[in-house]
């Protein structure tokens, strides 16, 4: 039994909770609480701890949650459908994502974003004049303005090589150094044999 304003009850009336063969009123960091008086189950949203977690009232959830404002409760980035967020800030604002997504502009994505590379869950840009990258900002796939040679973007080709589309291609043996195209020399491979000779953009 409990005493509380002189009459044995067997039971408190909300908001009041057992406190000592009593009726108390609940810890102050709760709204409402239930069966002792730290065991919230409410927190008080014009407080300094307004979000409710595992029966605490706390000033800010903690990673993997959010502070969900309207409920007054730390809600579970994962609960939020279509999100997938690890961390989030928000309803809408990811911090880090799930396994398999991409993190891009506080959001998740299922494909890396063009120009960006996937660097542990987070996209992050091809560096230099790499237009496209793979594996690391400056390995490069493509160019914005050089051409590619070797996973890099060089403002000109080696020896041997031309630029087509942006990328250096080799030229055409018995070509040594062409132009135009692989196969327009302007001089030839006399290592392969000493009567090979130059004339007209050809080797003959």
């Amino acid at each position: 039994m409990l005493l509380y304003q002189g009459v044995c009850r067997t039971s408190c009336s909300s908001p009041l909770v057992p406190q000592n063969g009593t009726c108390g009123p609940c810890d102050t960091s709760c709204k409402t609480c239930a069966n002792n008086p730290y065991n919230c189950t409410s927190c008080n949203t014009a407080s300094s701890l307004p979000y409710l977690l595992n029966n605490l009232c706390l000033s800010q959830c903690p990673q993997t949650y959010y502070n969900n404002i309207g409920s007054g409760l730390c809600s579970l980035c994962s609960s939020v459908s279509g999100l997938n967020c690890r961390n989030c800030s928000s309803i809408s604002t990811c911090l880090s994502c799930d396994v398999g997504f991409v993190f891009y502009q506080q959001s998740c994505l299922n494909y890396t974003p063009y120009g960006f590379v996937n660097i542990s869950g987070f996209a992050v840009a091809c560096v230099g004049d790499c237009q496209t990258c793979s594996i690391a900002v400056n390995n490069c796939t493509s160019c914005r303005n050089f051409s590619l040679y070797n996973y890099q973007c060089l403002a000109s080709c080696p020896a041997g090589f031309i630029s087509l589309s942006k990328v250096c291609q080799p030229c055409l043996s018995p070509c040594r150094t062409c132009v135009t195209q692989i196969d327009t020399c302007t001089s030839c491979l006399t290592t392969l044999s000493p009567s090979v000779f130059f004339s007209n953009n050809l080797c003959v």
